[in-house]
C-alpha cells in the first residue's frame, strides 16, 4: 500500500512545526482478530489503531488551524514511525520542509502527560582513524579520534 507523509505550512517561514504520525503498530501478536474492533466490560475499546496517535494528530490540526494569520504554522504528519521510520525520512529529505526554517518540532507523541525533550531516533557515524605502536611513545587511533 503506497502511503505518503504530509508537509503541510501556512504563513512565513519560522516558528514550530506539530507532528504526530497516522500508522499503528504491525497487526502481529494478537491474541483476538485486531482487524475486528470490541469493547471489553469495562468498557475500553480493543483493535488495531483504536487509539494510538489519533487524537494527537487531530489535535495537531486543530492547534494549526488556530493559529493567528501571520504566525508560521506548520503540520508534519507521518507514516511507518512504528517501523522502518519512512515518512519521518521523507520529510527530513523534503526539500521544502528543509526551507521553512523551522525552529522546532512538538511531537505530540503521548509520554503520560510529562514533556519530554528529545525523541527516539538513529544515527549512523562512520569513522576512521589511524595509529601506531610505535615505542617509547605509543599512539593510539581511540586518542586521537577526537582531534
Amino acid at each position: 500500500m503506497a502511503k505518503r507523509a504530509l508537509v503541510a505550512h501556512r504563513g512565513p517561514p519560522g516558528g514550530y512545526a506539530l507532528s504526530g504520525h497516522m500508522d499503528t503498530v504491525p497487526a502481529t501478536g494478537w491474541q483476538d482478530d485486531p482487524w475486528d474492533p470490541r469493547v471489553d466490560a469495562a468498557g475500553v475499546l480493543h483493535g488495531l489503531g483504536s487509539v494510538d496517535m489519533k487524537g494527537a494528530v487531530a489535535a495537531c490540526i486543530m492547534a494549526a488551524r488556530a493559529v493567528p494569520d501571520g504566525v508560521p504554522a506548520t503540520l508534519l504528519l507521518t507514516t511507518d514511525e512504528e517501523t522502518t521510520k519512512a515518512g519521518a525520512r521523507a520529510v527530513a529529505e523534503s526539500a521544502f520542509a528543509r526551507s521553512l526554517g523551522l525552529r522546532g518540532i512538538v511531537v505530540a507523541e503521548p509520554t503520560g502527560l510529562v514533556p519530554v525533550r528529545g525523541h527516539r531516533s538513529s544515527v549512523n557515524i562512520v569513522a576512521r582513524a589511524q595509529g601506531c605502536r610505535r615505542i617509547p611513545r605509543p599512539a593510539s587511533a581511540a586518542t586521537r579520534i577526537g582531534r
